[in-house]
């Protein structure tokens, strides 16, 4: 198995196999230093760095205390775990400063996410008008959307209970992607009577018509690092001339997506608004988006 020309090995088997494979695989390619992503990779690594007498790091993509949301026992016990691992790292890496201030490890060198896309091929009106057909909705659509993994973490309830507070707006949730959350969110939707408005597309091999139909993408996760799906939107959002022509927002409240909603009404057949970027906490209570506003930001391009 290769990815780009890179050998991959699949670990399979329980945590003790897994540690042992590992281990094996230290040996076998007389490795010296081990670097490891994702919080149960970390453990495994920790355990099989030290039976080999190695160095081992890793990359911390989030805020470890989030990282097993939805199961009560791991939610309690794993997020412990992990953190007394890490204090055995030589070192680790962070995607975003403030990671660095969670993480008992005295070294921490961050390491920015950054990602390359080609400009977007067709304009925003062409892949709007592709989604609006694959759906059946009508041109007056509009689509506000995600792409993540359904998971606790991501807080993906927030934007279905935000667009049933806007029942009067022709708004309509994409969220691209799969979970074990599918079926609860799923449910929600039936419970708050907007089944029609969000659609779930599960797993898509190619974001770029996604993203490109998209007047706004929001990401509501409890913890990120430097999101990958934020960079990727950002980069949809780029027209074969450079400038933008929709909004980005991170918003973590009900609330918050709400005023980024009203941003998109209240702008969406301006052309000059070009990017919307929110930098607010829980606690926000301006209700506006002007540019100085110190609650939020709004950036024209």
């Amino acid at each position: 198995m290769e990815y780009g020309g890179i050998p991959l090995t699949k670990i399979r088997g329980g945590f003790r196999s897994a540690i042992d494979e590992l281990a094996r695989l230290i040996r076998q390619e007389r490795a010296w230093l081990l670097h490891s992503h994702g919080p149960r990779m970390n453990i495994l690594a920790s355990y099989a760095a030290k039976r080999q007498q190695i160095s081992w790091t890793a990359t911390i993509h989030s805020n470890p205390l989030y990282d097993f949301l939805g199961h009560p026992l791991k939610t309690f016990l794993f997020p412990k775990l992990h953190l007394w691992h890490l204090r055995r790292a030589s070192g680790l890496f962070v995607v975003q400063p403030s990671l660095g201030d969670l993480l008992p490890c005295k070294t921490i060198l961050e390491v920015p996410n950054a990602i390359s896309l080609p400009v977007a091929a067709r304009s925003q009106a062409e892949y709007r008008t592709l989604w609006q057909a694959k759906l059946g909705l009508p041109p007056s659509a509009r689509f506000m959307g995600t792409a993540a993994r359904l998971d606790p973490v991501k807080n993906l309830d927030v934007l279905i209970q935000s667009v049933a507070k806007f029942p009067e707006v022709d708004v309509h949730l994409c969220i691209a992607g799969d979970g074990r959350e599918r079926a609860a969110l799923e449910a929600l939707t039936d419970r708050l009577g907007v089944r029609d408005r969000v659609h779930f597309l599960g797993f898509l091999e190619s974001l770029e018509d996604f993203y490109g139909a998209l007047d706004v993408h929001v990401l509501p996760s409890r913890s990120e690092g430097a999101p990958t799906s934020v960079l990727e939107a950002f980069m949809a959002l780029q027209t074969s001339d450079r400038t933008f022509r929709h909004c980005a927002a991170c918003c973590w409240t009900v609330r918050q997506v709400k005023l980024c909603l009203l941003a998109m009404r209240r702008h969406w057949q301006q052309p000059c608004v070009d990017y919307l970027r929110m930098t607010c906490c829980e606690r926000i209570t301006c209700r506006c988006f002007e540019s100085k506003c110190c609650h939020c930001t709004l950036a024209i391009a």
